[in-house]
């Protein structure tokens, strides 16, 4: 009776180690296989060497690195449909009115004006601006110094106030006619397009002619460029003896 239990006891131990070493194997294959997929290197593609880009599925046209490469394109298709290119805003020229800075007593200077402020506007599509104040070397005349950006070049103008009471400051704009106050409190109106002191903001008054443009020289049509060397060479050497 021992003996047989003995027997069975060899037996369940045998069965118990072949159980673990089964696992045990099954284990290491599987650990195999995961370092290996791990460590896969990466073609061209994108797709790992182990995925072979022949493998044709049954019904299905196509292969696998074409339907990557499809997925791949219809993704960067989408990302540039998305994002769409904000367009450039329309250029705003700037606002009109007065201005007051150290520039403009800076610019002023340069035309012989101690400027109290300025104006800009715009004139026959022409861009304008307005220094007033009072002349450098005589500080009891009031006056106007306008200037007009033209195509190719610039026109500048000044027009005194009609009575000396100090310098001119704009206060006021109506349709392109200016209201300027003295230094002694003394109003005055200039109309912008007559390049003119006006008696009031209602006179009708004619528009300035306008300054002259300038034209870009063009040589004319058909018109021949000397040569280097304007006489004929000769055709044969000279064989007679001077």
């Amino acid at each position: 009776m021992k003996h047989q239990e003995r027997s069975q006891s060899i037996v369940a131990l045998l069965l118990a180690s072949v159980v673990v070493i089964v696992i045990i194997i099954a284990s290491t294959s599987t650990l195999d296989r995961f370092s290996q997929n791990k460590a896969l290197p990466i073609t061209s593609t994108g797709l790992p060497t182990s995925v072979k880009s022949n493998t044709v599925t049954p019904g299905v046209s196509g292969t696998q690195t074409e339907s990557y490469l499809i997925t791949q394109k219809a993704i960067l298709i989408s990302t540039i449909v998305s994002i769409t290119r904000t367009p450039h805003d329309t250029p705003v020229p700037p606002p009109t009115g007065t201005f007051e800075d150290e520039t403009v007593k800076l610019s002023a200077k340069i035309l012989g004006l101690d400027a109290l402020n300025g104006w800009f506007g715009f004139v026959d599509g022409n861009k304008i601006v307005i220094y007033a104040g009072s002349l450098l070397d005589d500080p009891d005349q009031g006056v106007i110094a306008i200037l007009i950006t033209l195509p190719y070049r610039n026109f500048s103008e000044k027009v005194l106030t009609p009575a000396q009471r100090g310098g001119v400051r704009v206060v006021a704009e109506q349709n392109n006619r200016l209201t300027l106050q003295s230094a002694d409190g003394e109003t005055f109106y200039f109309d912008v397009p007559s390049r003119r002191f006006v008696a009031s903001l209602t006179e009708v008054v004619p528009t300035a002619t306008p300054p002259p443009t300038y034209t870009p020289y063009a040589p004319p049509s058909g018109t021949s460029i000397p040569t280097f060397n304007p006489y004929p060479m000769p055709t044969e050497l000279s064989t007679e003896v001077p």
